[in-house]
């Protein structure tokens, strides 16, 4: 099982070797422009409903770490009230950009 970073016994002090982690910064890089070329060809509804199940697993895993579980539904509810709030929120696209490389490097760093 993964460890939190405060878990670690040198919190919060950080350590590591470069030639250890290089390929993986390698498919990083990789990664990030795919994802983001991708993310240029979903439609509007698509992209939103993305950004809520993201944004929605980030704020359940959060609220998780804190020791408080939230109902998915609800936090997925409150999402799509203020992605439909209107342009201002269009920020999120950046934040589910950011998401989706963190994602892959979770799902990655266990390989």
């Amino acid at each position: 099982m993964i460890k939190w970073n405060w878990q670690l016994p040198d919190w919060p002090h950080f350590y590591w070797d470069k030639a250890l982690i290089s390929n993986k910064e390698d498919d990083f890089r990789l990664a990030t422009g795919v994802l983001t070329g991708a993310t240029i060809h979903l439609q509007k509804n698509d992209l939103d409903q993305l950004v809520v199940e993201l944004l929605g697993q980030e704020a359940l895993t959060t609220s998780e770490i804190e020791g408080e579980l939230l109902n998915r539904l609800s936090v997925q509810s409150s999402l799509q009230a203020q992605l439909d709030a209107g342009p201002e929120l269009r920020a999120t696209r950046l934040h589910l950009r950011f998401l989706r490389v963190l994602n892959f490097i979770t799902i990655n760093s266990n390989s």
